[in-house]
């Protein structure tokens, strides 16, 4: 498909579009079990070339002398989406002394978000890597 503007013939952007905006919602596709589940909810907005208020919620294992699980509330700031649909955003640094590296990224077609995948490592604690993410899928509750 293309646009005509200013009497110049333009293809109209693969992945953005203003019917993709809104809120979105979902979860973990490789999961083993309950304790595996991620939940995650973000808005698109600007016309499909924005994510604003992505959260996920999982646990995290963390390991010591006593292992524990931690349930983990994981925001991320505003994520650009290309032309293309994808997106994909890094947060690295020590904050209070911890080593932190989150990763979150994902293909946005439509009303859905396929492909997604989710590393997170703070401290000793972590969830998904770098090799082998956790990998989601979300899609448009509403508008």
């Amino acid at each position: 498909m293309a646009v005509l503007v200013a009497g110049l013939m333009i293809p109209a952007l693969a992945g953005a579009g203003p019917g993709q905006n809104g809120l979105y919602k979902g979860e973990a596709t490789n999961v083993d079990s309950g304790a595996d589940e991620v939940e995650i909810e973000f808005r698109v907005a600007k016309g499909g070339t924005r994510i604003k208020k992505w959260t996920a919620q999982f646990l995290a294992v963390c390991p010591g002398l006593i292992p524990i699980a931690q349930l983990i509330n994981q925001p991320m700031p505003t994520i650009k989406v290309n032309r293309k649909g994808r997106f994909r955003k890094v947060l690295k640094g020590e904050p209070e002394g911890l080593k932190t590296r989150i990763e979150v990224s994902g293909n946005l077609k439509g009303s859905t978000v396929k492909k997604g995948k989710l590393s997170y490592k703070v401290g000793l604690c972590r969830r998904g890597s770098v090799d082998k993410p956790v990998r989601w899928k979300a899609k448009r509750v509403r508008p």
